[in-house]
C-alpha cells in the first residue's frame, strides 16, 4: 500500500514539480493551494492521475484542513505554502505572519489529532544566512540575520517543528533552498531572474545588473535547477 503525502502549497512552480516527483514514486498524493501565488494550470495534467487529488485551500483556514487530514491521514506532509517575498513581508508583516508562522501551526495542531511519519519543511537559504564579509561562507551553525519579517517567521518555523517533532514524535527535515529556476517559474524578482534573462533574449531586450560602491563585482546567488536531486 503507497504512502499517502500532503503538500501544501502543490500547485506552485516548486510544489507542481514536487507533486509530480511524488506521482512517479507511486505516492498518493494531496495537493493543497490557494492558487494566490499557485496557478491551476501548473497541476492540470496531474488530476487525470487517479493517485492525486487537489483542494483549493488556505492553510489559514483550520477547518478546512482538518477536513482533508481526517479524509486522507497522511503519513509525510511536504510544507510549501508560504508567503515568499522579503519585500512584501516588511510591506505588510501581519500577512507574512499569519500564512508563513499561522497556517504552519495550524497544520501542527492538526498532527496532535492526525500522527504523521514525517515532516519536511521549507525554510529559506539567503534569508536565513548570517551576515558575509568578503569570500566567507554562511552554514547551518550559525544563527541568521534575521533582518525581516520573511527571515523571522521562516526560522521561527524551524524552532516550531523541533519542538512540535519530539511532543508529537515524528522525524522532520528542513530545507534551506537556494534559488531554484526551471519550467513553471514566474519570472519576477531576485529568484526569478534566469526567466527574466531569458524572455529579455527572446524579446531582443537588455538585461539590466545593478551594482553597489561596496559591492563592484555585483550580488553573489546560488541557484539550483528544479530537477536536480544532488
Amino acid at each position: 500500500m503507497s504512502k499517502t503525502i500532503l503538500v501544501t502549497g502543490g500547485a506552485g512552480f516548486i510544489g507542481s514539480h514536487i507533486c509530480e516527483m511524488y506521482l512517479k514514486e507511486g505516492y498518493e498524493t494531496i495537493c493543497i493551494d490557494n492558487l494566490v501565488f499557485g496557478k491551476r494550470e501548473n497541476i492540470n495534467n496531474l488530476e487525470e492521475n487517479s493517485h492525486f487529488k487537489f483542494y483549493e485551500v488556505d492553510i489559514r483556514n483550520y477547518d478546512e484542513l482538518e477536513r482533508i487530514f481526517k479524509k486522507h491521514h497522511p503519513e509525510i506532509i511536504n510544507h510549501h505554502a508560504a508567503q515568499k517575498s522579503v519585500a512584501n513581508s516588511v510591506e505588510n508583516p501581519m500577512y507574512d505572519l499569519e500564512n508563513n508562522l499561522c497556517g504552519l501551526i495550524n497544520i501542527l495542531n492538526l498532527v496532535k489529532k492526525y500522527p504523521i511519519k514525517n515532516f519536511i519543511y521549507v525554510s529559506s537559504g539567503g534569508a536565513l544566512s548570517k551576515e558575509i564579509i568578503g569570500e566567507e561562507k554562511s552554514t547551518e551553525i550559525y544563527t541568521p540575520q534575521l533582518v525581516s519579517p520573511y527571515a523571522i517567521t521562516k526560522f521561527a518555523g524551524e524552532k516550531y517543528l523541533s519542538i512540535y517533532s519530539k511532543e508529537y514524535s515524528f522525524n522532520y527535515t528542513g530545507l534551506r533552498y537556494a534559488n531554484v529556476f526551471g519550467p513553471r517559474q514566474i519570472p519576477d524578482g531576485e529568484c526569478g531572474v534566469i526567466p527574466i534573462f531569458i524572455n529579455n533574449v527572446l524579446d531582443d531586450r537588455a538585461s539590466i545588473l545593478m551594482t553597489y560602491a561596496d559591492m563592484p563585482r555585483g550580488c553573489t546567488r546560488d541557484y539550483v535547477y528544479i530537477s536536480d536531486r544532488n
